[in-house]
Parts: structure tokens; sequence; C-alpha cells
């Protein structure tokens, strides 16, 4: 199985076997409630253990009020400490087990991939996107930036 990042606006490209799970505290409205798009996608998956927890609360301004670089950020290293808590065992297994779920749901045949989804384009380095890369990286498991294929 494949595991990818992305954003949001980013899935109109995906195929139905190219399954977002996003990592936000909050989804945009289009995201919001699970459902089959109009191109036979599955919309509205959370990967709960990726979202934010509260080891993260307040920690981020946002980009107009951000006096720090990425690498200083608390929002990103308490993020990190979330997610090393979790065991990648686990993680695979239930992403595997979804998976397997949604494909026979919709009976494509096309082996299913993981796209983990943050709002923020790849060009922002202050971005829960490096730290979920690292995280993966770290423990043995290929990812990458998703790329569509007509770019």
């Amino acid at each position: 199985m494949k595991f990818y990042t992305s954003y949001f606006s980013q899935i109109r490209h995906f195929k139905p076997y190219q399954l977002a799970f996003s990592t936000a505290m909050w989804n945009p409205a289009f995201f919001r409630n699970e459902h089959i798009d109009n191109e036979g996608r599955l919309i509205g998956l959370r990967a709960n253990p990726f979202i934010p927890g509260p080891i993260c609360k307040n920690d981020c301004r946002g980009p107009e009020k951000c006096l720090v670089t990425p690498d200083e950020c608390l929002f990103l290293k308490h993020y990190r400490i979330q997610l090393d808590r979790l065991k990648i065992e686990d993680i695979i297994t239930r992403f595997e087990a979804i998976a397997r779920e949604v494909q026979k749901d919709l009976g494509f045949i096309e082996e299913p991939e993981i796209i983990l989804i943050v709002y923020e384009a790849p060009s922002n380095p202050c971005s829960e996107r490096v730290v979920i890369q690292q995280w993966f990286k770290d423990n043995g498991i290929e990812i990458e930036e998703w790329k569509n294929q007509h770019d």
C-alpha cells in the first residue's frame, strides 16, 4: 500500500482508489460528511490519530501572526510528540482495514492508496505535512507528496 500527502484542493484530481484522509481539525464544507461524489470518490474520511490533539491546542497563531520559523514552531514540535505516541503497526493495520473495506464497497480493482490531507500547499514549510512525512520515514514507511499525473 502506498502512502502520500496532499492538500484539499487536489482531491478533485484523485481516482476512487486514492483514499483521501483528512488530518485537519476542521474540514472544508465539501469534506464534512462521508459521501460518494460524482466521480465515485469517497469523501469525508478522517485520519483521527493524525488530527492535532490537545497537546497542540493554542500553539498556532496562523500565518498572519506567526513570529517563528517552522523549526521553532511549538505547534509542529507538539504535533511530532503526538505522532511519536502512535504505533506504526497499528496505523498501517488500521489504514489497510479501511482501504480493503472501501475497495470492497466501491468495487475498484486497483491497489488502494492512502493520501493524508492537510490544508497547506507543499510550498508552505509550516505544515503538518512535513511532520507527517518525517514520522512515516522515521518508522520505515515510504511516503511522498502526491502528484497529479496530468501536471
